[in-house]
């Protein structure tokens, strides 16, 4: 399992090894029949961003995000001027939003998005973590949250 908010900030790094800039967002499609993550948004310096799709090959790793491709084989643009009308951004739109039930209820405020590793090597969200447990990691007080139990909303 992944955590948003400790994937974003990470290098993305290209096939030859140049770093392209720090991820700052991740899409989905809302209409897709499987929700996947779609594309990442690279934080590139000087205001500019890069909205790259997540080709097969694409890795998260330990303090990096790989691409499968340099960027210049990819189309890119610029922040979400090039979204779709399906696509949503996990970190703008999810992080921090209110999670409401059925009924009308506030429940709680989204802390976290908890992302799977699927065996295509795509990557899903999952859940969202609602959690003091989360609130505290993202203070960094980390170290206080193995006393506290995950509480997570598929």
């Amino acid at each position: 399992m992944l955590l948003l908010t400790q994937t974003v900030g990470r290098d993305v790094i290209d096939d030859g090894g140049r770093v392209l800039g720090r991820l700052g967002d991740l899409t989905v499609r809302l209409d897709a029949d499987d929700l996947v993550v779609d594309r990442i948004l690279v934080h590139a310096g000087r205001g500019r961003g890069l909205l790259l799709p997540w080709t097969s090959g694409t890795s998260i790793q330990q303090r990096t995000i790989r691409l499968a491709s340099s960027v210049s084989a990819m189309a890119h643009a610029s922040d979400d001027s090039a979204l779709e009308a399906d696509e949503i951004q996990l970190v703008r739109d999810v992080l921090d939003t209110q999670v409401i039930d059925i009924t009308g209820q506030r429940l709680a405020r989204v802390a976290d998005v908890v992302l799977a590793r699927r065996r295509d090597g795509r990557v899903q969200p999952v859940g969202v973590e609602v959690g003091f447990g989360a609130v505290l990691r993202r203070l960094g007080l980390g170290q206080l949250v193995s006393r506290l139990a995950p509480d997570t909303v598929a």
